[in-house]
């Protein structure tokens, strides 16, 4: 027989469980990616995205396409691998290069700051926090602080994933990037050399 709900959260994920408190993480790395590949909706799976990450505390700008995903975050350093694995766990974006691109301190990322209110009731992380780990604890010994609205340096201070028409603005308007094997031609690369030689015809 099927076991009845218990009314408990879902199992926790691989890559929450024992993580570090991002609060506290001495550094954040500059991270980008993109990828090209066919989304259904753009809507429904940036919701994924955000519920993926928020429990990380990554910042950024992403942005959800048909065509695919374009992302520009900052990551705290401790928990950096655990955001590639839950990244990768979505089929989607497994084994995507992730662009490690700059590591600084926490607080030359920041600036000058001040911690706001814990933020308890956060959506997306309810049911996802260990019971041993406290949720955004105010202040304390090694703690980077965020930022109050205004106040900061950080190219990102929140988590933005919104999806838009195309992840690149590529002047085509409403004729989008194809994306790889929903071209017409297939060329190899001797055929693509030849092709760009030709004069243009018409």
């Amino acid at each position: 027989g099927r076991q009845k709900e218990s009314g408990c959260p879902p199992p926790l994920p691989q890559y929450l469980r024992d993580m570090p408190d991002p609060h506290e993480s001495s550094t954040m790395v500059l991270i980008s990616f993109y990828k090209f590949f066919k989304v259904e909706d753009p809507f429904v799976f940036s919701d994924i995205l955000r519920r993926l990450w928020t429990p990380l505390k990554a910042l950024g700008r992403v942005y959800v396409a048909p065509e695919g995903i374009n992302a520009q975050m900052a990551i705290p350093g401790n928990v950096l691998d655990r955001f590639k694995e839950a990244t990768w766990s979505l089929a989607e974006l497994k084994g995507m290069r992730i662009n490690e691109d700059v590591t600084v301190s926490s607080d030359e990322y920041w600036g000058p700051t001040e911690r706001p209110p814990g933020e308890d009731g956060d959506e997306a992380t309810a049911g996802h926090l260990p019971p041993s780990s406290p949720s955004s604890s105010v202040g304390g010994p090694g703690s980077v602080g965020f930022p109050v609205p205004g106040r900061t340096s950080a190219p990102f201070d929140r988590l933005k994933v919104k999806p838009r028409e195309q992840i690149v603005a590529d002047g085509l308007g409403e004729k989008p990037l194809k994306a790889p094997g929903d071209t017409e031609d297939d060329l190899d690369p001797a055929e693509w050399h030849e092709r760009l030689e030709r004069p243009p015809s018409g």
